[in-house]
């Protein structure tokens, strides 16, 4: 399973990447949506993408989602956050979209790799 990792925060996404590695995953790292974007543009098996809300130059996953909604996106994302209920948006596609999973920050290893267990065993049941 591949997984996307999307985080301007340098330290943080190699330390992810790292721990999400050890359990087998095959990981690309993205420190900004142009870079994100590039990705997903040149790969056809990106199964999970993991994004910050708040990223650099005014960048934001959650609108980076919505993109992905409107381009055909079909895996699961999950957007970490250290204020998930300030947004009304996210309740509402937490409502509306079974694959969008918000993970608050700060959060445990073992938060992470439940979080991220749930959001693929999820695609893995729509997808039969």
């Amino acid at each position: 399973m591949q997984i996307l990792l999307i985080d301007d925060d340098a330290v943080l996404l190699e330390m992810i990447a790292r721990r999400l590695e050890r359990r087998n995953f095959t990981v690309a790292q993205a420190v900004n949506l142009v870079d994100a974007r590039k990705h997903i543009a040149s790969s056809t098996d990106t199964h999970l993408i993991i994004s910050d809300m708040y990223l650099a130059n005014m960048e934001n996953g959650l609108q980076f989602y919505y993109e992905l909604i409107h381009t055909g996106y079909t895996g699961s994302f999950i957007l970490t956050t250290g204020d998930d209920m300030s947004d009304s948006r996210i309740t509402d596609l937490r409502k509306s979209h079974p694959d969008f999973t918000c993970l608050p920050k700060p959060y445990s290893s073992e938060t992470m790799y439940t979080t991220i267990d749930l959001a693929l065993a999820r695609q893995q049941r729509d997808e039969k």
